[in-house]
């Protein structure tokens, strides 16, 4: 049986918003930086700067830099800032 979990918080008629997707529940919470740049589809140097600018936080565990999955998921659904021109 295969699980799976809501993306976005809000549910509208039968659970889901038009703006729900589903993917497979992992059993991991906390993600390393090589997989988060892989699923977000940018460069490990970006997800460190992500960190550095407060979009994500990141958890050590010993010497690892861990981010958790509803961070990254919420991360991803955010709309993108209007920059100035």
């Amino acid at each position: 049986m295969k699980k799976t979990r809501c993306l976005h918080e809000e549910s509208g008629p039968g659970g889901h918003s038009p703006r729900c997707q589903e993917m497979p529940v992992t059993s991991k919470l906390l993600i390393p930086v090589p997989e988060v740049a892989r699923l977000l589809g940018v460069s490990r140097r970006t997800v460190f700067l992500l960190l550095a600018s407060g979009d994500l936080t990141r958890r050590k565990v010993r010497r690892r830099t861990m981010i958790h999955l509803d961070e990254v998921i919420q991360f991803a659904d955010r709309r993108p800032r209007l920059t100035k021109r």
